[in-house]
């Protein structure tokens, strides 16, 4: 049987707040879960592991200076793009991400400051989930970023 009416009543009319006001609300006190982590990633003496964000795609700077601007220590190892070639000229290649949507980031390995950063713009997850995150480990970021700084990524090399 179909009916024609809807008995409802509206919800959330306590507080004078639209949705996206909740929401930001909602998200900064996740980010100040953000800045906990500084401090305790500067008293351990940056030993805390690796861990990979996953982003959307080409906004991968983007979550890096917003970790940046929450003194979240994060990494976005880059390459240099094909040349183009239009008329004649050769236009330099671009700088762009070697591992194109993610974005690593080291901290203490607690869920609570993991799902901190769910809350920066643009981030999906955490690789592996926030309870059990796939971790990497401090030399193979630095080798990777190493190769990645020598330019051994770079559009031109053979891979």
């Amino acid at each position: 049987m179909q009916r024609s009416t809807f008995t409802a009543s509206p919800i959330a009319l306590q507080g004078h707040d639209r949705f996206a006001d909740r929401m930001r609300r909602i998200t900064e006190g996740l980010l100040d879960e953000g800045a906990l982590l500084t401090a305790n990633l500067r008293i351990s003496g940056g030993k805390a592991p690796w861990f990979a964000l996953r982003v959307w795609t080409g906004r991968e700077k983007t979550v890096e200076k917003s970790l940046d601007i929450m003194g979240v220590r994060s990494l976005v190892p880059m390459r240099k793009g094909p040349d183009l070639r239009r008329r004649g000229r050769v236009i330099e290649g671009q700088m762009m991400p070697v591992i194109h949507g993610y974005v690593l980031v080291q901290m203490m390995a607690l869920s609570e400051y993991l799902a901190g950063l769910l809350g920066v713009e643009h981030v999906i997850d955490v690789l592996g989930g926030c309870d059990r995150p796939m971790r990497l480990s401090d030399k193979e970021v630095s080798r990777f970023n190493g190769l990645a700084s020598k330019g051994n990524f770079d559009w031109e090399r053979p891979s």
